[in-house]
Parts: structure tokens; sequence; C-alpha cells
């Protein structure tokens, strides 16, 4: 499999809006960091919705406006932005095109809050106990062409090489 270029998966997101195309800026670790407290619940930092629009589009947010760009497309291309940034590109591709759904919007920001008031004692998978319906170690190298008799000695199957 091919890499393809890191600009295409980490580059700037580029959005057609009534004919033209606005390049959102890459985040810096400042405005990363920026943003991370502002959507903390526990920190006192604060944006309102100009610098919140400023911080994500950068100078495409004045750009917008002076193409007398709708407050809701301005809208959607910063939390596109947002998106891109907490959850990947797939995820702001999928906001772009489905848009801000309260319904789907209240979900995402209960999921966010949820994952943020997680510890990692609470994520990590916890070991099967007896009788679970998981399969036992033994049945596990079973699976993997060791075959095991009813004297307990194991012979070795061979398979074909991939």
């Amino acid at each position: 499999m091919a890499f393809r270029d890191l600009t295409d998966i980490l580059g700037p997101i580029q959005l057609p809006i009534r004919g033209k195309v606005y390049t959102l800026p890459t985040l810096t670790v400042a405005q990363g960091l920026q943003l991370r407290a502002v959507l903390d619940p526990e920190d006192d930092a604060t944006l309102d919705d100009e610098g919140f629009y400023a911080l994500l589009l950068g100078n495409q947010h004045e750009a917008m406006k002076a193409d007398g760009v709708q407050p809701d497309a301005i809208a959607r291309a910063a939390f596109v932005a947002l998106a891109d940034w907490q959850s990947g590109r797939p995820a702001a591709e999928t906001l772009w095109e489905t848009g801000l759904d309260p319904k789907v919007l209240t979900t995402y920001l209960a999921q966010l809050d949820s994952v943020s008031t997680t510890t990692a004692v609470e994520t990590t998978t916890p070991r099967p106990t007896r009788g679970s319906g998981t399969s036992s170690p033994k049945k596990a190298r079973a699976s993997r062409g060791v075959k095991s008799s009813p004297g307990g000695t194991s012979s070795t199957t061979a398979s074909p090489a991939t």
C-alpha cells in the first residue's frame, strides 16, 4: 500500500462555498492548547463567538464575512475545523456533508463530555473471568494451527504460506 501525502491527511481543509474555496488554517500547538482549555469544563478559559470563529477559521473568517457568506455556513465551517482537530478528517468531512443537525450535535457533545470525564482505569479492558464464554488459551492456540489431542499432546498442522 502506498502512503498518501501527509498534507492530504493533516493539511489545511479546503471548503467550497458558493463557488469560492476557503482554505482553513491548520491549528498551531498554542491554538490547540487554547482550544482545549476553552472546551475543558474545569478551566476558566473562554472565547466569544467571534474569537471562536477567528481561532478556527483564521483570516478566512473575515474573508467569508466580506464575501457575504451566511452565518450558518460560517458556523458549519468552524465546526468542521473543530471536528478535524478533535476527531480527524473523516469526522470533519462527515460534518461538512451532514451539517449541524441539533440531535447529532447534542449526541456528539454528550459523547465528548463522557470521554472527558472517563479515567484511564475505567477505559481498560477487564480480563475475562472463568466461564465467561471466552476462549481458553488452549483453544486460542488450536485456532492457530495447533491441535490438542485427547492425551494432552499437541501437533502442529502446516498451513500454506501467504
